[in-house]
Order: structure tokens, then C-alpha cells, then sequence
């Protein structure tokens, strides 16, 4: 699977002065990286204790020059697919 390309340019400064990629965490309480979770459909007469979420990384794209952050999907394709299998 392919990563998406980031942009070049910061769409808010138009700065070429661009960090990326760079992994974000959810602070100092935590050191794993932020994801993206979708949770699977509910099977008729299953329990929601078994819908595991699946998680795709995230990685940010920060402009030096103004400090704008862009977070991009590390497995795009992957998250389409299942999004279209009805996870959410």
C-alpha cells in the first residue's frame, strides 16, 4: 500500500518550510501513535463486545513558517476498503 503524497506547500502560508512526515502521539500519558479507528458493522444478533475497531496510523505534515498541521492516513486504500464494507 502506497502513502498518500503530501503537499508541498502549506495551504494556509503557501511556506515551502514543511516538516514531514513526523509522528503524532496522543501526549505524554500515552507514547503510541494517534490512529484512525473504524468499528465493523453490527451482525445481526451479535455482540458489540466483539466488534474490534481497526486502526490506521497517522502521520502530520507541519508548516515551520505558520505552524498549520495536516494529518494524512498512513494506509488509505486500507481504510477505503473497509469504509466501504460499512465500518464506521
Amino acid at each position: 500500500m502506497t502513502n498518500p503524497p503530501m503537499l508541498l506547500s502549506c495551504p494556509k502560508c503557501q511556506s515551502t518550510n514543511r516538516l514531514q512526515p513526523i509522528t503524532v502521539s496522543g501526549g505524554l500519558e500515552t507514547v503510541l501513535p494517534l490512529q484512525a479507528r473504524l468499528t465493523p458493522p453490527k451482525e445481526p444478533g451479535a455482540w458489540d463486545l466483539f466488534r474490534q475497531p481497526e486502526a490506521f496510523p497517522l502521520r502530520a505534515s507541519v508548516c515551520a513558517d505558520c505552524g498549520y498541521v495536516e494529518l494524512y492516513v498512513q494506509q488509505p486504500e486500507a481504510l477505503r476498503a473497509r469504509w466501504e464494507k460499512g465500518y464506521r
